[in-house]
């Protein structure tokens, strides 16, 4: 509760300070994804229902193995129409710039869960600071691969690839081109995966810490999660991951 009015005080100082200087930064709405409004929406389905999975905890030296079955979310398609995207978050942005829809991955009322990145500088359950960047170009259709820690090994493999196990769910996916940020192409065994999985798609590498704004998007969930961070002195748990055994099955 806090955090919303911190948030939302910021939100009208940004707005008086907007008048008379460029905003680096601005305040807009956070909603699930899956509450993405009308205007911005033109088809959604599930291509995997969502299970129940073992999870482990991380595990340091002498620990002792801590393991809980956990649900794992359901994987969603979306085609959505004249939204923005950066290349290294999980959401898009509303045609309005005011609201961030975020693949929201916790499944309580915790305020203990932290999205933040470059992009999202801060945030409460229902507002985010994020950066009032540039609009780099328009591009008028693709499917992006977007990615909070899209240059590590374990997210990139686990919560951005496993999403290529549904893209034949796409109509004509062939004639779609592939939207990944560029740090892809600067990492040959990156690279090599895409070339595997997606030999026939062309690939468009995106500046991070810039807007692209899509007309048509197709914009599939991750199967997998792990809670990017939590706040300081809590302890991380099992249920804050869930990897699907049959996503592991493919990648392999």
């Amino acid at each position: 509760m806090k955090k919303n009015y911190i948030l939302r005080g910021k939100k009208i100082i940004y707005a008086i300070k907007s008048l008379f200087l460029p905003r680096k930064k601005k305040i807009v709405f956070l909603k699930p994804l899956e509450s993405i409004g009308e205007d911005s929406i033109i088809l959604e389905k599930i291509v995997e229902k969502g299970g129940m999975v073992l999870s482990y905890k991380p595990k340091k030296k002498g620990d002792l193995i801590e393991s809980k079955i956990v649900y794992s979310k359901e994987a969603r398609l979306f085609k959505l129409k004249n939204v923005y995207i950066e290349s290294q978050t999980t959401g898009v942005l509303n045609h309005k710039k005011s609201t961030f829809y975020y693949e929201k991955w916790h499944n309580d009322n915790k305020k203990i869960y932290l999205y933040k990145n470059k992009f999202i500088h801060l945030h409460s359950d229902k507002y985010a600071q994020i950066g009032n960047l540039s609009v780099n170009k328009t591009q008028s259709t693709g499917v992006f691969l977007g990615g909070t820690f899209i240059f590590n090994y374990f997210p990139f493999m686990m919560e951005v690839m496993s999403k290529v196990k549904y893209i034949s769910s796409i109509p004509n996916i062939e004639n779609y081109p592939i939207l990944i940020d560029k740090c892809i192409a600067e990492n040959t065994n990156f690279q090599f995966f895409i070339s595997l999985f997606l030999p026939k798609n062309r690939i468009v590498y995106l500046k991070n810490n810039l807007l692209y704004r899509i007309e048509k998007l197709w914009y599939i969930t991750s199967p997998n999660i792990t809670i990017p961070n939590i706040d300081l002195g809590e302890k991380y748990l099992p249920e804050y991951t869930a990897i699907r055994e049959s996503s592991v099955t493919y990648l392999r």
